[in-house]
């Protein structure tokens, strides 16, 4: 994170959370599943991924008041963040994360402990108290289908992994990992683990391993190539919510003891511990990683709701409070250019283009602007590296703009000589954020653009500006 926005890495309550108005970078944010301590109500918020804030109002989901099982898998995030799924009861609720609102429901033949998205955003796989299935064209209601996988069997989580063989969803639940081909349905694998309770599981963005976490305090290490178990490494206390970073580095638990800690992959050793806030009688539930790695979500049971906090070490934790208890929290992970940050977010989502001062980017200059905090030189939501689009109308590359980046060719990125004016900013002619001047690489980026439509980018995108160009 830049300097610009270093003062975001401060730790800060998120599922209930303090609250602000929504914004147009409805996409750009997690989900947290809360209960209200009083009615017992399910609600979803959403979280800006930027401000750390929660929008307000929530959405409401059911209509039960009874104690919810504390199953920490109950959400998914579609890659573009547009799109939320909760499970409450029989029922998968969809929510329209642009307008903040349910806009449908689909009812299951029993009560739904986890829910995961195939990696293209068609099909929901859906595990209840005993059977998995899958909800096929999950957001047309006409086509829309619910297939039976495998009666009989419970499933408490539900996680995708690439595998080198293709997308396989592994379900766990009932003592057993059971691995099945996210095409064909075919079950591949079963491996048990027996008297195991599972809670959550979570993958390596790279397929090299999936983690499972227990109620009876262990976290066990899976091969997802070869299904085999590796190693079972045990906590303090009952292992909840589970995740693992973008580099596949580290594991974070959220444990019956309401801290998360941070397991070390290579030597399945415990690393630190952080303690969240709450009384003696809390627990912990979920935990989620950014795309970023920087960061985290985790939920308790305390009426505090959930927290965000550093990675890279056990910080001190702040609190915002309004009375919910968090259940649940899904931070957007999908990152096809990997570059740290979710495609929901991303001012060039298919082109590697990191956040200023992360990842070995520079830190901004004066003379930059940010988007996202991402370099975006004319604010238009595209970042530099995804836009040579310098002339109005259209949205291709075409000769006019080639012509603009051959006038600004070998000027000062700081000046305000380039163009074909001679009289505009430089920095938007900067697409790859390097060097004092526009050069070389700089005209290479435009001719690799020629022809191509300017992006993509995020759905929400343009994010929070900042710099000369912002309106």
């Amino acid at each position: 994170m830049n300097k610009r926005s270093r003062s975001l890495l401060s730790a800060v309550l998120v599922a209930g959370l303090a609250v602000t108005p929504v914004v147009a970078r409805a996409s750009c944010k997690a989900v947290a599943l809360q209960q209200d301590v009083i009615t017992g109500e399910l609600a979803v918020a959403l979280i800006d991924n930027l401000d750390h804030t929660a929008t307000s109002p929530v959405v409401v989901i059911g209509d039960s008041v009874e104690n919810h099982a504390l199953t920490a898998d109950r959400l998914a995030l579609s890659c573009s963040g547009s799109s939320a799924y909760a499970a409450e009861g029989p029922k998968v609720f969809v929510i329209d994360n642009e307008q903040h609102v349910e806009v449908d429901e689909i009812e299951l033949p029993a009560s739904v402990h986890g829910i995961e998205l195939t990696q293209d955003g068609e099909t929901l796989w859906v595990g209840t108290v005993d059977g998995i299935y899958t909800i096929d064209n999950l957001n047309d209601p006409v086509s829309r289908t619910v297939s039976l996988v495998l009666a009989g069997a419970a499933a408490a989580s539900i996680t995708s992994v690439n595998t080198p063989s293709g997308e396989h969803m592994f379900v766990v639940g009932g003592g057993a990992i059971r691995v099945f081909d996210a095409a064909s349905l075919e079950l591949v694998a079963n491996v048990t683990i027996p008297s195991a309770a599972f809670v959550d599981a979570a993958s390596c963005a790279d397929g090299s391993l999936f983690v499972v976490s227990e109620i009876g305090g262990y976290v066990h290490f899976f091969d997802p190539v070869f299904n085999t178990l590796i190693d079972s490494v045990g906590v303090s206390a009952g292992a909840y919510g589970v995740d693992v970073d973008p580099d596949c580095t580290t594991v974070f638990v959220n444990t019956w003891f309401a801290d998360i800690q941070m397991i070390d992959v290579a030597t399945r050793t415990n690393l630190c511990t952080l303690e969240l806030p709450g009384s003696a009688n809390s627990f912990g539930l979920d935990v989620s990683i950014l795309a970023s790695g920087e960061l985290g979500y985790a939920s308790s049971n305390a009426g505090d709701g959930a927290w965000l906090y550093e990675t890279s070490s056990a910080g001190q934790v702040t609190a915002i409070t309004t009375g919910q208890h968090g259940l649940t929290v899904v931070a957007p992970r999908c990152d096809a250019d990997g570059d740290r940050v979710s495609d929901a977010c991303d001012n060039c989502s298919e082109t590697y283009n990191p956040r200023l001062g992360t990842l070995g980017a520079p830190e901004p200059e004066t003379f930059q602007s940010t988007t996202g905090e991402q370099l975006d030189d004319d604010a238009d939501g595209f970042g530099n590296q995804c836009d040579a689009k310098f002339v109005a109308g259209g949205v291709f590359v075409g000769g006019a703009d080639v012509t603009h980046m051959r006038a600004s060719f070998n000027k000062a990125r700081s000046g305000s000589n380039c163009g074909t004016s001679g009289a505009e900013a430089c920095a938007r002619y900067d697409l790859d954020g390097n060097g004092d001047f526009v050069g070389p690489p700089d005209m290479t980026r435009a001719r690799q653009l020629f022809g191509k439509e300017v992006g993509p980018k995020c759905n929400a995108c343009p994010l929070l500006c900042d710099g000369p160009a912002c309106p």
